[in-house]
């Protein structure tokens, strides 16, 4: 009898987790829009987006070159933003790369992001 009450509670549980990393994601993408809505209007204004893409970068160019390397990202994210495979990622080409996925989740084209644009463009890139 508590085997199958532990079994159901495991896999109850088991079941539950998809549903709590979802809200995890969720909390961590209403944290992130919150950081990127500077006028705290509830959308992310393309200004906005093209501030935060800058202060990504900046971010991330740890030794100030102008160029993002295999050891300041990613493998997978410099691929997908090196756009002339030199190796290294330039502020014009990761302004591009946001830029795209910018236009690609405004899907109502109002030149803004709501959160749930926002949350189908994490989901759509994770």
């Amino acid at each position: 009898m508590k085997t199958a009450l532990i079994a159901a509670c495991l896999a109850g549980a088991a079941l539950a987790l998809p549903a709590f990393a979802d809200d995890a994601h969720k909390g961590d993408m209403g944290h992130k829009i919150g950081m990127m809505d500077t006028n705290k209007d509830g959308m992310i204004s393309h200004d906005e987006h093209k501030a935060a893409m800058d202060k990504k970068f900046a971010g991330a160019d740890t030794n100030s070159d102008g160029m993002l390397s295999a050891t300041e990202m990613s493998a997978k994210k410099l691929d997908m933003k090196d756009s002339n495979n030199d190796g290294s990622v330039s502020r014009d080409e990761f302004n591009a790369a946001g830029e795209e996925k910018f236009t690609a989740a405004d899907t109502n084209k109002d030149n803004s992001l709501s959160k749930d644009e926002m949350m189908a463009m994490w989901k759509a890139h994770h």
